[in-house]
Parts: C-alpha cells; sequence; structure tokens
C-alpha cells in the first residue's frame, strides 16, 4: 500500500518520509480499532490522509485512488471528540450508533475529486456541515459548550 503525503510542504526527503511513515502508522492503528474500514476501501489504492477537527469534533480523513482511476475518494475513517467539544444536539447521522462508529460515517460521508486535496476539501465541508447541523438547538442557536 501507498501512502501519499499530507501536504508537500517541504522538499526535504527526510521531512517526507517521516511524514509517510506517521500516516502509515496512524491508519494501521484505526484498521486495528475498526477492522471494518478495509471493507471500503479498494485493493491496491493510493491512500493519502487528513485530520479535521471542527468545534472540537475531530475526524481523521482518507482517501483512496484505485490503480488506474482518475478520481479519488475521500471518507472519514476515526471520529473523536476533544475535551472542549460541545455535545451533539443530534445525531450526526440517522444511525442507530448515532454516528460515532467511524465504519457508519464512512459509508455514508464522501467525496469525489481529480486530487485527493479536492476531495478532502470537498468532504471537509459536508462534515462542518454535519457538526454545525447537529450542534443547532430548536430555535437554531449553535450550542457554545458541554452540558
Amino acid at each position: 500500500m501507498r501512502l501519499k503525503a499530507r501536504e508537500q510542504r517541504s522538499s526535504e526527503p527526510w521531512d517526507q518520509a517521516s511524514e509517510n511513515i506517521h500516516q502509515a502508522f496512524s491508519f494501521v492503528e484505526r484498521v486495528i480499532d475498526y477492522p471494518a474500514i478495509l471493507d471500503e476501501l479498494p485493493d491496491k489504492a493510493m491512500l493519502a490522509g487528513r485530520d479535521l477537527i471542527h468545534r472540537g469534533h475531530e475526524f481523521n480523513l482518507i482517501a483512496a485512488r484505485e490503480e488506474g482511476a482518475s478520481e479519488w475518494v475521500a471518507r472519514p475513517i476515526r471520529y473523536t471528540l476533544t475535551l472542549d467539544a460541545p455535545y451533539l444536539q443530534r445525531p450526526l447521522v440517522e444511525e442507530p450508533s448515532g454516528g460515532a462508529d467511524p465504519v457508519a460515517l464512512t459509508r455514508l460521508f464522501s467525496a469525489t475529486a481529480e486530487t485527493a486535496d479536492a476531495a478532502f476539501d470537498d468532504l471537509t465541508a459536508l462534515l462542518r456541515i454535519a457538526v454545525d447541523g447537529a450542534l443547532r438547538v430548536d430555535d437554531g442557536e449553535p450550542a457554545d459548550h458541554r452540558g
């Protein structure tokens, strides 16, 4: 499995290799926690990773491009909360798990584009909308804090 660097910020080969190694270990940790994620990813795919933290809700994202395909498909593969994350007023998705199960999120949220970065940008926009919508209370105002 080949991993694409998250962003090519440095021209130093060591920095790029270090980032690739970090992403590989991070991906393996996610697969160990949720092996069903592998069912959602194509075989022999090139992978890229990115993280999103929005209002304390943290998503680890992965984009995959099948061998010979021209488009990348980005999906969330982990969902966690930071300590200061506001409680959701309703689930992210209408699933028994409430959308906290990354496999459910992987199946229900995705974005496709010609580049991994463009797919990540589109997916990030979708997830931000979902979190913002789930934080809103009946009068349309966002919940600002826990409790």
